[in-house]
């Protein structure tokens, strides 16, 4: 099986290495869905150092859902530097907070078709979440897991589609 000697060297060079980040040193789904999207925007080190401001103003999902959007909007322009996007991206995240708070009693659903279904996640965020917050199996494609599944399997292909990606990740998982 041509994954066998991907996995060997996974288990011996491990993919990359590991940044002591704060997120990840938690199991709260609020932390780790907010890290997962506000990463998508922008770079580490904007959120690492701005993440602790966000959490002193919406320490909760709940807090987060019963805030102003006008706070919402401020608090999500400190982190990120793309402003073009920012009045959507902090919309969807409210957005979301609210339906876990009303569709969920607060708590982030477990299951991915429940996690897409809310505003702003997608499947890998929605993996992100089940992984690092719940300890669930599942394939979490991103930049990273792509770069190095892109780099041994399809060295000089220009465009591969995660349906291609997806089997290959799957078959080398435990």
């Amino acid at each position: 099986m041509i994954q066998d000697p991907f996995r060997s060297m996974i288990r011996s060079e491990g993919v990359l290495r590991y940044r002591d980040l704060p997120w990840r040193r938690t199991r709260d789904p609020y932390i780790i869905w907010l890290s997962e999207v506000m990463l998508q925007q922008t770079q580490v080190p904007r959120v690492e150092t701005r993440m602790p401001a966000w959490l002193d103003r919406f320490p909760t999902v709940q807090a987060l859902a019963q805030a102003a959007p006008s706070d919402v909007l401020d608090a999500w322009q400190q982190i990120n530097n793309l402003i073009s996007q920012d009045k959507f991206d902090a919309e969807a995240a409210m957005k979301a907070a609210q339906r876990v708070v009303e569709d969920w009693d607060g708590e982030f659903p477990r299951e991915t078709r429940d996690l897409v279904a809310l505003p702003g996640i997608g499947p890998a965020t929605a993996q992100g979440i089940r992984s690092f917050a719940f300890d669930l199996p599942g394939v979490y494609l991103e930049t990273n897991v792509r770069t190095v599944f892109l780099h041994h399997f399809f060295p000089d292909v220009p465009a591969v589609p995660d349906r291609e990606l997806v089997p290959l990740i799957q078959a080398a998982c435990p």
